[in-house]
């Protein structure tokens, strides 16, 4: 079977305005991005890890069938993280363009962290203890043992380590098909920055969206609940997976809406000012190597 491959992809970095920067595009005339932002679909290192977690050739192929004429893409920000996604991209789509955004790497595991307690991936509420957390998880303990994602998504450190992720996609697509922007960027001039993106994908950059905030902070009303949703009984997954693609396709979008109906938007407390220093100070060797690699001030991510 013939799988369509996109024409770019959306790679990451979590919590960086991929969310935002897809349905702005979505909106694009000229291009498609399937109503499903993360698709889970090579990036083997990751994906192998979960039976069950990666989709189908058939699966990928059903989210691209309105694409038609227009330049497809498609979204995933673990992308970026793992260490196999930018060399499986290039063979399964080798013309692709690619897109990141990165942020601060204090302020987006901050981010990071709320989001896998909302989505019920990370059972430490504390963020210090979880950071604390991630010796003991890369030797097998302290991990929730209903985790549908790879365990190493737990690694906080790992997940911010930008530069050697960047090179990756650098020496897979080269610079020239690697747009790189960042999230105070994106925030400060969205316009600006969404054009840029056009820019970088070829098509009419004089095209302008709604540029409504996507994906706020939440909390998940019923952790239990939440965790069921997005890790059900190992019986009840594989009767799920032996169901006709249509009834599994209206069972995701039940899952989808019980998801949000069960999570509240709940703005996020400031982050503790040591912990930022801490971070700022551990991240300082990753951020001078990206410096470098873009040629940019990252000055403000120091502050």
């Amino acid at each position: 079977m013939s799988v369509r491959a996109p024409d770019f992809f959306i790679v990451g970095a979590p919590k960086c305005g991929t969310t935002s920067l897809h349905r702005y595009l979505q909106a694009h005339p000229q291009l498609y991005m399937p109503q499903r932002k993360e698709l889970p679909y090579l990036a083997t290192d990751l994906t192998d890890q979960r039976p069950g977690m990666a989709l189908s050739g058939e699966a990928y192929n059903d989210y691209f069938k309105e694409a038609g004429a227009r330049m497809a893409g498609a979204s995933w920000v673990m992308y970026l993280y793992s260490k196999r996604a930018a060399q499986e991209l290039r063979a399964f789509s080798p013309e692709a363009r690619i897109l990141v955004l990165l942020r601060s790497p204090a302020e987006m595991l901050y981010s990071y962290h709320s989001q896998l307690l909302t989505h019920g991936l990370e059972e430490i509420e504390n963020f210090e203890k979880a950071l604390d957390a991630e010796a003991d998880r890369k030797r097998g303990k302290r991990l929730p043992n209903w985790l549908p994602y790879p365990e190493s998504c737990l690694y906080y450190t790992e997940v911010a380590r930008y530069a050697e992720q960047l090179e990756r996609y650098f020496d897979a697509f080269g610079r020239e098909r690697t747009h790189v922007a960042l999230f105070d960027d994106f925030c400060g001039r969205t316009a600006e920055v969404y054009r840029d993106a056009l820019r970088f994908l070829g098509v009419d950059d004089q095209f302008a969206p709604s540029f409504e905030r996507a994906n706020p902070n939440a909390r998940a009303r019923n952790a239990s609940f939440q965790r069921r949703l997005i890790s059900p009984p190992r019986w009840a997954a594989g009767v799920f997976r032996r169901l006709p693609k249509p009834v599994q396709r209206f069972g995701r979008t039940i899952q989808e809406r019980l998801f949000h109906m069960n999570t509240r938007e709940a703005p996020r407390p400031p982050m503790n000012s040591e912990t930022r220093e801490r971070l700022i100070r551990e991240m300082e060797p990753e951020t001078r190597r990206l410096e470098a690699l873009l040629g940019c001030d990252l000055s403000a991510w120091r502050t």
